[in-house]
């Protein structure tokens, strides 16, 4: 009887873990966030086309669509002035306004990185900007070569509900 009290020991053990990892279904709020999604490097062609400025949600690039820069122009020794990858906007019917914004550079999301900033305008503070410039420029600068970027805007509060709006670029980054 001691030896099948052993036995059953262990199998209890297993069955509930097992029972816990499953779970008991979806969790009622996802608290997934779906990242932008770039073109695989595989897949990308060597030269994107020339993006124009949807109506919407982007007035400006920088730098602009293949352009070629210094690697010292993507660092940010000033942080009320970054260098690096920037985007304008406008927040035009957004609530939670700079939340909307995704970027991803060279297939990795950059908007939460150390390096990506938001420049609003004086006085956001206290009431709603209407725009703001995000950028993204790590202490280090950008590597020499070509770099992809794509700049989505998407629901913070609802990642399962369509990309509004994305725009895709790449620019040169030289010595």
């Amino acid at each position: 009887m001691r030896s099948l009290r052993i036995l059953l020991v262990p199998a209890a053990i297993a069955a509930a873990v097992f029972v816990s990892a499953c779970g008991d279904g979806p969790d009622p709020v996802s608290t997934a966030t779906a990242a932008p999604t770039a073109t695989p490097v595989a897949q990308r062609p060597t030269a994107i086309p020339s993006p124009t400025l949807p109506d919407g949600f982007f007035e400006a690039i920088l730098p602009a669509h293949g352009a070629k820069v210094t690697q010292a122009s993507t660092r940010t020794p000033d942080p009320n002035r970054p260098g690096g990858v920037c985007f304008q906007v406008n927040f035009n019917g957004l609530e939670k306004n700079t939340l909307w914004f995704r970027m991803v550079l060279d297939e990795k999301e950059v908007t939460v990185e150390k390096g990506f900033t938001w420049v609003l305008p004086q006085g956001s503070d206290t009431t709603p900007p209407e725009g703001g410039k995000g950028c993204f420029a790590p202490a280090e600068g950008f590597t020499v070569g070509i770099h992809h970027v794509v700049v989505a805007v998407q629901n913070p509060d609802n990642p399962q509900e369509p990309t509004r709006q994305f725009l895709e670029w790449q620019f040169e980054v030289t010595k």
